[in-house]
């Protein structure tokens, strides 16, 4: 049997969902792929039904899931091997702010302040919600992704706006 891979995610997901059904998918032809992206937040639409993720009707979400999964508006999670879960946000921009306060002892937070404020933010994600529902159903392996990471190339052109977040990376 073909193994389901079942991608869930935030807008982010959309140029892999475009890459796999584009050529990429002919380079892993022992694996079936379905994408379930929600553009903004509208993940925090979905309910969580037993063994289902369901994008309510006349929804944003439901408008992207039918865009990114050829029609489909509910996710059955029995029905899947893996689950490939994208884009907890990663609050770059924050980040930056505070690295830079941190650099210019404008302000003093400990690292467990820090550490504690990553954490809610990946609590406070419309995933995470998500990632537990699927926990409850099944034994599938989950992989998690944040959102994809600034580019070498903004760094390089804006130097000075990351030479702080790079000190406390």
């Amino acid at each position: 049997l073909m193994p389901k891979l079942c991608f869930i995610g935030t807008s982010h997901l959309a140029p892999l969902a475009h890459a796999w059904f584009g050529d990429e998918s002919s380079r892993y032809p022992s694996f079936q792929a379905s994408f379930f992206a929600g553009g903004g937040t509208s993940l925090y639409e979905a309910e969580l039904a037993p063994n289902y993720i369901i994008a309510p009707a006349a929804s944003k979400l439901a408008e992207s899931f039918q865009r990114s999964a050829h029609g489909e508006t509910k996710i059955r999670l029995e029905e899947y091997d893996y689950f490939i879960v994208q884009g907890l946000d990663y609050p770059i921009t924050e980040l930056l702010r505070l690295s830079a306060m941190l650099a210019t002892n404008e302000q003093f937070f400990s690292s467990a302040c820090i550490e504690q404020v990553l954490t809610n933010n990946i609590e406070c994600s419309p995933l995470t919600p998500c990632i537990k529902h699927i926990l409850q159903y099944t034994t599938a392996p989950i992989l998690i992704s944040t959102t994809p990471k600034t580019s070498i190339l903004a760094v390089e052109e804006n130097p000075l706006e990351y030479k702080f977040y790079l000190a406390y990376a």
